[in-house]
C-alpha cells in the first residue's frame, strides 16, 4: 500500500481487500512500483473500474472456490478441481 500515493486507488485497494477480509479470503496484494501520477493517456475513472471489477471478480471467484470446497470437505471419496486459463474454465471431478 505505501506505493499507492493515488488516493482514488488506495481507497479502492482498501475497501476490496476489507471487504475479502470480512469475507475470510485470504489474500495477498502487493504493489511493486511507486504509483504517483498516472499516465496521462489512461483516465483515473477506468481505471478505478478496470481494478475494481479485477477485485470483484476474484472476490466472487473465491467465494464459490469455497463453497465448492466446504461441500467437497464432507466426502473423502470425492475430488474436485478446477482453474482458469486463457478464458476456459476447466472442472474436473472424481467419486471412487
Amino acid at each position: 500500500m505505501n506505493h499507492l500515493h493515488n488516493d482514488a486507488l488506495k481507497s479502492l485497494v482498501v475497501n476490496k481487500l476489507a471487504q475479502a477480509n470480512e469475507l475470510g479470503i485470504k489474500y495477498s496484494f502487493e504493489c511493486e512500483k511507486e504509483i504517483k501520477v498516472l499516465p496521462k493517456n489512461v483516465k483515473l475513472f477506468d481505471l478505478v473500474r478496470i481494478i475494481g471489477i479485477a477485485f470483484d471478480n476474484a472476490i466472487e471467484e473465491s467465494e464459490q472456490l469455497a463453497n465448492v470446497q466446504a461441500i467437497n470437505d464432507q466426502y473423502d471419496n470425492m475430488f474436485i478441481e478446477y482453474s482458469e486459463k486463457d478464458n476456459w474454465f476447466n472442472f474436473t471431478m472424481v467419486i471412487d
